[in-house]
C-alpha cells in the first residue's frame, strides 16, 4: 500500500510503499531513505506494541497503526505530541516501550525528573547525554544508569556534584578512583564511607574528608584511626570525633598533647566523650 510521509519541519512530503512481507525495519528504512532522517517519530502512530524486525506480517502493521492505503503520516507532529505529553507530566512508565528508546523524548522526561531514567530503555540508560541530564536533576538517578556509565568518571562526578550520596551507586572501580572520591569528600566528608578500603586508608583523602567535620573519621581505615596527626585534625574540627579514634591511641601522653591543641571548652567535650574511659 502507498503511504505519504510528511515532515513538518521541512514541509516536504514523501511517498513510501508497504508491501506484503515488509518488516518494521523495512518501513523505518524506507522513511529514512526518503526523508534523510531517522524515523523515530513514526513510531507514535503504532497504537499497539511496535513491530520488531522478526515480525513479517504486514497485516499486523496495518492493524497496529490503523493506517490504510493513501493515509498520511506527519512525523513532525508525532514527535511534537510526544514531547507535549512529557511536558504535561506523563511518565515514561506509562508510555509504550518504543517511546523509551527515543533520545529527545527521554531527555525531556529526565529534565523534569531524573528518576524517569528508570523507565528508559537499556540503550538510553547507556547514553551519556541522557544520563548526564538525569543525574544533574537527581544525583541518585545514577542507580538507573548502565554499568558502564556508573563506572565513568564524568558521569559519576556529575551525580556526586548534585548529591554526594550518589557515589553509593557507582561501580567498585569508580569508588576506588582517587579523583572521584576526592571530589565526593570535598562535597561532603561522609562520602568517605562509600570509598574503597584503599582510599579510606589514603591520608590526603581522609584529611580532606575531616576538614569540615571530624566525624567522617569513623570511616577511615584502622591504621589512620590510630594515627595521632589524623585523629588530632579530626578532633580539632569536631571534638566528638574522638569516639572513633583507636582506643590504643588514647594514652595519657596523647591526650595531654591533644589538650594543648584544643580550647578548654573543646577539651571538655573530648572528656565527655571519654567519660567511660579511664585512660585520661
Amino acid at each position: 500500500m502507498e503511504i505519504t510521509v510528511i515532515d513538518t519541519t521541512t514541509e516536504q512530503a514523501h511517498v513510501i510503499y508497504i508491501e506484503l512481507g515488509d518488516t518494521f525495519t523495512d518501513v523505518r528504512a524506507q522513511i529514512s531513505d526518503v526523508t534523510g532522517k531517522r524515523p523515530r517519530c513514526f513510531d507514535m502512530y503504532f497504537e499497539g506494541e511496535p513491530l520488531r524486525a522478526d515480525n513479517e506480517d504486514t497485516a499486523r502493521l496495518i492493524e497496529t497503526t490503523g493506517l490504510s492505503p493513501g493515509d498520511t503520516i506527519d512525523i513532525g507532529a508525532a514527535y511534537g505530541e510526544l514531547i507535549d505529553q512529557i511536558k504535561k507530566g506523563k511518565s515514561l512508565e506509562n508510555m509504550q516501550y518504543y517511546v523509551t528508546e527515543l533520545e529527545e523524548v527521554v531527555l525531556e522526561a529526565c529534565k523534569r525528573d531524573g528518576n524517569e531514567l528508570a523507565f528508559a530503555s537499556p540503550k538510553m540508560r547507556d547514553c551519556e547525554k541522557v544520563v548526564e541530564v538525569a543525574v544533574k536533576q537527581h544525583g541518585c538517578a545514577l542507580r538507573n544508569a548502565s554499568d558502564r556509565l556508573r563506572g565513568t568518571a564524568s558521569t559519576v562526578l556529575a551525580a556526586v556534584f548534585t548529591d554526594h550520596t550518589s557515589i553509593f551507586y557507582a561501580t567498585n572501580e569508580a569508588r576506588n578512583d582517587y579523583t572521584i572520591i576526592h571530589h565526593a569528600v570535598s562535597r561532603n566528608g561522609f562520602s568517605l564511607g562509600y570509598a574503597s578500603p584503599n582510599l579510606r586508608n589514603d591520608r590526603a583523602i581522609v584529611i580532606r574528608a575531616i576538614s569540615t567535620t571530624g566525624l567522617p573519621l569513623r570511616y577511615a581505615s584502622s591504621e589512620l584511626k590510630a594515627d595521632p596527626e589524623i585523629v588530632t585534625a579530626a578532633v580539632k574540627v569536631t571534638p566528638a570525633a574522638i569516639q572513633y579514634a583507636d582506643k590504643k591511641l588514647l594514652t595519657k601522653d596523647f591526650l595531654s598533647s591533644l589538650k594543648k591543641e584544643l580550647t578548654s571548652e573543646e577539651y571538655r567535650a573530648v572528656q565527655r566523650e571519654l567519660s567511660n574511659e579511664s585512660v585520661y
